[in-house]
């Protein structure tokens, strides 16, 4: 049987940053619980549908949910629009803690990464492609050092 390597071991220590895409917080409130159990001091960084996510809406503060008529979904955000997110305040704690932030990507900016990764032989949908677009729009106003992930999701 082969050993097998952790991501942690083939990137030489943990990430700097982990980009994920966000809906309800589900995902980052996980990752945060499973990189302080590591004990790996990784930044979390959510991406989500400007005004349509109340993660998004509520960063960097109070967790606020959004009136649910306000929430405009297109074939490109969905499914990172909600009005309500089921882990909203867990989430934010997460990301504060970790050190993150929580960034908006505009459709545009979901369809350039999508088009990026697919230049690349990934075929993820738009909204799955929010971790790299939030990444790529943050490179462009802040340097970025050491190892990022991205975590592309299903659907």
């Amino acid at each position: 049987m082969m050993p097998t390597r952790s991501l942690h071991d083939e990137l030489g220590g943990a990430a700097a940053t982990l980009w994920v895409p966000v809906r309800n917080g589900t995902t980052i409130v996980a990752a945060h619980r499973q990189l302080r159990a590591l004990g790996w001091p990784v930044a979390l960084h959510a991406v989500g549908s400007p005004g349509n996510n109340p993660i998004v809406t509520s960063w960097p503060g109070p967790y606020r949910t959004l009136p649910s008529h306000a929430v405009v979904t297109t074939e490109h955000n969905e499914p990172l629009v909600n009005w309500h997110a089921l882990h909203g305040p867990d989430a934010l704690t997460a990301i504060t803690d970790s050190g993150g932030a929580v960034h908006a990507a505009t459709d545009d900016e979901l369809l350039a990464a999508q088009a990026l990764l697919t230049g690349y032989g990934v075929q993820p949908t738009a909204a799955a492609s929010a971790g790299l677009a939030g990444l790529l729009a943050h490179a462009r106003t802040t340097p970025v050092s050491g190892n990022q992930i991205v975590v592309l999701t299903g659907r």
